[in-house]
């Protein structure tokens, strides 16, 4: 029988993007509520700020913004708090 747990890692992190000229990250972002509970990046766009850190990857799971969790958000709802944050 094939153990899927033994390749799996989970790692915590913080990340911190500073937005592009357009107030962009560069992320788009998949699942939220109501029919997932978590929220995870699904694309990276080329030359945007996510793109060019290192730490963030496709499938990494957004579980807070400026220290204010998004557990449980709409993903409309993540993208528009993270265009109206400063920086």
């Amino acid at each position: 029988m094939f153990d899927l747990t033994q390749n799996l890692r989970l790692v915590g992190d913080v990340i911190e993007l500073e937005k592009d000229g357009k107030g962009h990250v560069g992320i788009a972002i998949g699942g939220g509520s109501p029919n997932c509970p978590c929220l995870y990046i699904v694309q990276i766009f080329e030359n945007s700020p996510a793109k060019k850190n290192s730490l963030i990857g496709l499938g990494d799971e957004i579980v807070a913004i400026n220290g204010e969790s998004v557990k449980g958000f709409e993903k409309s709802a993540v993208a528009a708090f993270i265009r109206q944050k400063e920086g």
